[in-house]
């Protein structure tokens, strides 16, 4: 696409960037888009993990530190699954489980996680190197926090829809 000469960008030269945003708290609810993933691989082209994409519309969820409410925002999760760590693969179970998508076998199916909705916690993890930080994540489903406080919650977070 070309530009025309002369003809501006408006609040081009105002803007201060791009800038990170991370979400904070208990009791979000959001709608699962298309989850994808990529192999990672080590120096010899083996595959050592998978870099999971999660995309969500929040449903609900707590207002932030600056008024914003999350519902109808976008945000996007990455996870880094390293199959020589169990948590991270723990981390990705507790995504379908959330979901109330079953687990059969080893293979996950990612497509049956679109449009699922699914409870989660947000927190902001500090970068180690000084940079923006990082958006932490947990998928609440039962065996996180067990059945009751998982029921509880479900039920608090449509309350919250009205």
């Amino acid at each position: 696409m070309a530009t025309k000469v002369g003809k501006g960008i408006p609040g081009l030269g105002k803007s201060q960037g791009s800038t990170f945003r991370t979400w904070s708290g208990k009791g979000f609810k959001a709608l699962l888009g298309e989850v994808t993933a990529k192999p990672k691989l080590d120096d010899e082209e083996r595959e050592i993990g998978v870099s999971v994409k999660v995309p969500l519309t929040f449903i609900g969820g707590p207002k932030q530190h600056d008024d914003t409410d999350p519902k109808g925002k976008k945000a996007t999760l990455f996870m880094n699954v390293d199959y020589s760590k169990d948590f991270t693969i723990d981390q990705l179970a507790d995504l379908f489980l959330a979901a109330g998508v079953k687990i059969e076998g080893d293979i996950p199916n990612y497509a049956k996680l679109e449009d699922k909705e699914v409870p989660l916690d947000l927190y902001e993890r500090p970068n180690p190197n000084g940079g923006a930080p990082f958006q932490g994540f947990r998928f609440i489903h039962s065996t996180t926090i067990g059945k009751g406080k998982a029921k509880a919650r479900a039920r608090a977070s449509d309350d919250d829809e009205d």
